[in-house]
């Protein structure tokens, strides 16, 4: 189960904004630990623009792994003056700072498991963030950007990668045949767009069934 710190009884339920130089605000929620195994492992979930942990799929992801004993941490970019047509790549430039920032206080190595749970923007974030902390996560790629793709290095373990046939930032096909190359697990899910979701909630449930059946 998840609990606010006691310094957040009564309070919000999150923790404070964090706002850099440039403008961009992310809130970081409270860690989640998962009972009677701590430090087996941690999961990082670095969402997209407007796409939070709050989505069902993001929580659904995050319930897999607290079942399991895994501490989980949320991060949540808000108030970031992007769009649709915006650069992603200067993005996650300005979002690193305040990453960076919130993890400072993690101590990665007291895990016997990192994994980065990452999606759209957050999946070239996850990436940038484990170069510039020389780590070595597991990654799991919901709908990753073609920068994404281009920056991960050539050995990561990336367990798993999701895209719709009508996602706007990537090809399907293209995603599909890097994950071949790698000999990573793909899931295609056909008439998606970017948010992976549809007007029809049943058709929604069973994506992200589809989904969180590929978590390890």
């Amino acid at each position: 189960s998840c609990r606010a710190p006691k310094a957040l009884k009564g309070s919000n339920p999150f923790l404070s904004a964090i706002k850099n130089a440039d403008g961009f605000t992310l809130s970081a929620f409270f860690i989640c630990r998962g009972r009677g195994m701590m430090k087996k492992g941690i999961v990082i979930a670095f969402p997209g623009i407007r796409y939070t942990c709050r989505q069902q799929l993001m929580q659904d992801c995050l319930a897999f792994y607290t079942a399991r004993g895994y501490e989980t941490l949320c991060l949540d970019f808000a108030g970031g003056p992007f769009d649709g047509t915006a650069d992603m790549g200067r993005a996650a430039k300005l979002a690193l700072p305040s990453i960076l920032g919130r993890l400072s206080s993690v101590r990665f190595a007291d895990y016997t498991d990192v994994a980065f749970l990452a999606k759209s923007l957050g999946t070239l974030c996850a990436v940038r963030t484990a170069k510039v902390l020389g780590l070595r996560p597991r990654f799991f790629l919901l709908t990753p950007l073609e920068e994404t793709l281009q920056e991960l290095p050539q050995d990561a373990d990336v367990f798993g990668a999701v895209v719709g046939t009508k996602d706007a930032h990537l090809m399907a096909d293209q995603l599909e045949q890097f994950c071949k190359v790698r000999a990573i697990p793909c899931l295609i899910v056909p008439d998606a767009g970017h948010r992976l979701q549809f007007e029809d909630a049943d058709k929604t449930q069973a994506v992200n069934r589809s989904i969180t059946a590929m978590l390890r």
